[in-house]
């Protein structure tokens, strides 16, 4: 048993784990794609342009909802009571074996017996062509996006085969990406609450107070110039701790750290004292302006009145 906290709502979790370590899996198929974050994107810009209503769910316990694809069997414990002692046969998925390659299959059984097939651009978009246009179920992991006509009538579908959780039809977060609808119906993203859950976790793991700053990266610097002392094997991981959770901030909207963070990212396996301090400093910033986003906007940029309020 392998006890666990959910990071979201800090929810206690216990999975049954048995010993995969025990089994030769070189010649399984465990690989388990996901969206593309552009997919996404683009998936935001055509529910807006067609308007299409967007949900979002969760599948509860994705994995052992899967069936097994191996013939596991193990002998019945005390939990058993009078049946103690007999075989009992596995008919489902255990954390452990080999079924994540399995758990998507299986999801993607669901979606193309309702008539959902995989985009060639993208094989996590899946499309079903509608009176209107199209339909559109984007899949990463357990994590489910539905841009319809109807969303509901596709949710109620898949929950007739998955047990589906966190169902919202206005959708405020997802994937580290926090949303909002404003007035004139454009969708706003940023990274606000996953930004402040990963300063929490680095000030908490580490012990340090950081300082804000106005920019993610001083105009003088330049990692790749730098030749100070390496970095030590502790120091190592907090620079890895700032770097990961960079980059996946920078793919959930937050642009204006992309140059520091793929900067810095060329140093990740052998980073310097001073690429250390570089990196602090985009944790400063981020710190400092945790609400910016971007916008999907479809209106045509306005560049004759951007001409004329430069001009005064």
């Amino acid at each position: 048993m392998i006890y666990d906290i959910k990071n979201k709502d800090r929810r206690y979790k216990v999975r049954l784990v048995v010993g995969g370590h025990r089994v030769d899996s070189s010649d399984y198929n465990t690989f388990s794609s996901q969206v593309d974050n552009l997919s996404i994107l683009l998936l935001f810009l055509i529910a807006q342009h067609k308007k299409l209503s967007l949900m979002t769910a969760d599948i509860g316990n994705a994995f052992p909802t899967t069936p097994n694809q191996e013939k596991v069997w193990y002998i019945a414990g005390d939990e058993f009571g009078d049946r103690k002692g007999a075989k009992v046969e596995i008919k489902r998925a255990i954390y452990g074996l080999a079924g994540s390659r399995a758990s998507a299959d299986f999801l993607g059984d669901c979606l193309w017996n309702h008539g959902f097939v995989p985009s060639r651009a993208d094989p996590d978009l899946w499309i079903k062509k509608s009176a209107t246009g199209y339909n559109y179920i984007t899949t990463h992991v357990d994590d489910l996006i539905v841009v319809a006509d109807a969303p509901q009538e596709y949710i109620a579908l898949i929950e007739q085969e998955f047990a589906l959780q966190n169902i919202e039809s206005e959708p405020s977060y997802y994937l580290g990406t926090s949303l909002k609808r404003i007035k004139d119906g454009r969708i706003q993203m940023n990274s606000e609450n996953y930004i402040k859950e990963t300063l929490r976790k680095y000030k908490s793991k580490h012990n340090v107070c950081l300082k804000k700053e106005n920019t993610p990266m001083a105009t003088v610097a330049h990692p790749e110039l730098d030749d100070s002392e390496l970095l030590s094997t502790d120091e190592h991981k907090h620079y890895q701790h700032i770097i990961g959770p960079g980059q996946w901030i920078v793919l959930t909207g937050r642009i204006d750290i992309t140059y520091a963070i793929s900067s810095l990212a060329r140093f990740a396996s052998s980073p310097r004292k001073q690429h250390f301090v570089m990196a602090r400093r985009v944790l400063g910033y981020l710190k400092k302006c945790l609400k910016k986003g971007i916008v999907m906007d479809l209106r045509p940029p306005n560049i004759e009145d951007r001409k004329s309020k430069d001009k005064s």
